[in-house]
Formats: C-alpha cells, structure tokens, sequence
C-alpha cells in the first residue's frame, strides 16, 4: 500500500502544479486586460474620429500662395502624418498606447498644419507706386537716339524691362513687402543706369551769369572767382547787353577759375561769349584762356587800337576793332582742318589748321585772365556774359542762330 499512496501524493502534486500554472498564465493574461474573456482590448475610437478630423481638414485646404491658402510642402507633411495614424489604426497588434500616442501626434500635426496656412500681410507699395511713376516719366520724357543728349535704343530697352518688372510687382496682390521693397531697390538702381547712358551734351560749358556764376550745362563744372595777381576785386555782377541787372559779370583784375576737364579741352570745339571791353590797352586782354598760348585763348590784341582775336592751336584775327563801351558777340569753330572767328554771327576770317587740338591738362580754364604767372596776368578789363565752350565745331548756320536769339 506504501507504493500506492507515494504514487497518489506523486500525482497531486503533479495536479496542483498543472493547475498553478495555468492561473499564472490566466493571471497574466488578464494583466490590463478589459473584458471578462481573457482578451486584451484596445480602444481607437478616438484614434478613428481624429484621423476623420484631419482629413476632413486636409480635403478641404487649397494648396497656393495666397492667403488663405497652404504651401504645399505644408500639406505633403500634414497628409504624411495621417497616413501614419491610419497605419496605427489598421495595426490590430497596436497597444492602447500606440495608439494614444498616435492620437496626440495627429493633433499635433492638426495644429501646426492649421498655423502654416497663409495669411493676409498688410504691406506699403506707396513707395514702389511713386517709384514706377517716376521711371516711366523719365523714359517719356527721353528722347532715343544716338545725337548728344539722347539715349541709346538698347539702354532704353532695358529700362523699360525693369519698368515692367516693377510693374507686375506692383499689380500682384500676393507681393510681400520684401519683393516690394526689393523693386523700389531695383527700379531706382535701373532708372540711375539709364540716366548714365545719356549721349554726353556738345555744351561742355555754359555760364549765362543770370545772378550767379553757376556752370548750367549738364557738367556742373565748379566755378571759383578769384581775386587778382596783385589783389584786385572778384568779379562781380553787372548789367548785361540788354540792359538787365545782374545778368552779367564785370572784370576789373579779379578772374574766374575751373578745374581743368577734358570736355573743355575737347578735339574739336567752338567757343562763344559776348564781352564789353570798357578801356583799350596797350598789351593783350585775354577773355578766356585754358594753357595760356599752348591750348586755346579768346583775347583782344593791344595797342592803338584793340582787335578781337583768337588761338587755337592757330591764331586768327578778326579784323574787327574794339569800341570800348560796346557789346560783342564773339565765336570761334575749331575742326581738324580750320579755325574760324566770328563776330555778332558773321564770319570774319578762317585760319587753316591741321589736326585736333592739343591736349592741355597742367592749367585750369580761366575766364578774365590768362594766368596767374606775375608778368604774364593779361587781365581784362570789362564785361563778360553767356561764355559757352562746346565739344564740337559749330556751323555757320548755328552760331548765326544762337546769335539772333540772343542778340538785344
């Protein structure tokens, strides 16, 4: 009977072992568990409603660049972010914590897509509406051509590009105060371009003396009226050949300087200005002067009598005697070939002369002097109005034409 019982202790023990095990195993299966069954179940409705949200969300954002509107780089990354909540959502293997945290991402990603969408930025075009303004008065106002103070085809060409591109700027609704500003920049860097393409003026100098001795051609050479060699008056303002006060200069020592510059120093050239002489003299006068005898110079000749003469390059007189007292117009035309003087728009004699003009760089132009040297001053002594010095050889014809405008 020992042997039976040890058998049947044996086998309950082997009984209870079994059944143990199978509650460890039952109690672990029921760890977290929420049914009554043994399985484990998870709950992705929330999961299910978001994913619906969000893409509701997503079928209804329009993709672009104006406001109200989502990049699309914007929507790439929100739909990414759907398509891996649903990925979760399929998982039937998904913990509940997977899928929590698959709830929370997805809303993350809601609200950061909501914040890519483009809004309405208030910007200024003020300053880009005066800007185009101004440019196309500029181009309507330049006149095309190759003739000095024109502008060439090709640099109007591209003003106008610039222009248009400033323009479409200006209409696109959607254009943000960087591109905005960025045109004013580019428009005015343009209108500056065109502006410097303009055929340089044959009038390298004009001093029409109205009130001041400011240079009115487009140089704007700097005028600087100076004192004598022997410390006599600026010149100063005077009545004018037609009788108006302040409208022209009076010499009596003092002269005028200008830094030298090659546009008054040009190969060809004309020289004009009207002059009152109010004393002869018995050596030279020189009205105006760049390099002494060298380069060119308007003078009188002293003596008895005071003739108007000129050098450039070559000396050519006139012919016509001083009465002092009395105005002048006096015009000269240098070309490669003669040199030819004028008074009150008649032709008064031609010297030949061969090649351009002699470039002179050491001496700045002096008007009322010849220079500065102690013995070699040559002052003159009277009045000067509308000196004009030009790049090219004028005409017969044109220096007639200027002559009748301005004659009293």
């Amino acid at each position: 009977m020992k042997p039976i019982k040890s058998m049947w202790i044996i086998a309950l023990f082997a009984g209870c072992a079994i059944m143990m095990g199978g509650c460890t195993e039952k109690i672990d299966e029921n760890d977290g568990q929420n049914g009554t069954d043994g399985t484990v179940t998870v709950d992705k409705t929330e999961l299910q409603a978001e994913i619906a949200v969000a893409e509701n969300m997503l079928a209804s954002a329009e993709t672009g660049t104006a406001p109200g509107q989502y990049p699309e780089d914007a929507l790439t990354t929100f739909e990414n972010a759907i398509n891996s909540a649903k990925s979760v959502n399929e998982n039937e293997a998904a913990t509940q914590e997977e899928v929590n945290d698959a709830v929370t991402e997805l809303k993350n990603a809601e609200e950061t897509f909501k914040d890519s969408v483009i809004i309405e930025v208030e910007t200024d075009k003020s300053a880009l509406e005066t800007a185009v303004s101004e440019a196309n008065s500029t181009l309507n106002n330049a006149e095309v051509g190759n003739e000095p103070g024109q502008y060439p085809q090709e640099a109007a060409d591209v003003f106008t590009a610039a222009i248009a591109s400033a323009q479409a700027v200006l209409d696109n609704e959607s254009a943000t105060q960087e591109e905005i500003d960025e045109a004013v920049t580019m428009l005015a860097s343009a209108q500056e371009t065109f502006l410097s393409a303009q055929v340089p003026s044959d009038l390298a100098l004009w001093l029409p003396f109205s009130g001041s001795a400011e240079d009115m051609s487009d140089y704007g050479h700097a005028v600087t009226l100076m004192t004598g060699e022997t410390g006599q008056p600026q010149p100063s303002l005077t009545t004018d050949r037609l009788g108006a006060p302040d409208a022209a200069y009076a010499f009596n020592g003092g002269f005028m300087s200008i830094p030298y510059h090659s546009s008054l120093n040009a190969p060809t050239m004309s020289v004009m200005y009207w002059m009152c002489q109010n004393e002869l003299s018995p050596v030279d006068m020189a009205t105006i002067s760049l390099g002494w005898w060298d380069c060119w110079m308007g003078k009188t000749i002293g003596g008895a009598q005071n003739e108007i003469a000129f050098q450039a390059g070559v000396p050519v007189q006139s012919g016509v005697m001083i009465e002092t007292g009395r105005w002048y117009h006096v015009a000269i035309s240098r070309s490669e070939t003669s040199l030819d003087i004028y008074v009150d728009g008649e032709l008064k004699n031609t010297q030949a002369a061969a090649g351009p003009m002699a470039e002179y760089t050491s001496q700045p132009l002096r008007i009322g002097a010849l220079s500065e040297n102690p013995g070699a001053y040559y002052p003159f002594i009277g009045s000067l109005d509308e000196i004009r010095v030009y790049t090219k050889a004028l005409s017969a014809e044109e220096i007639k034409a200027i002559y009748d405008q301005e004659r009293p």
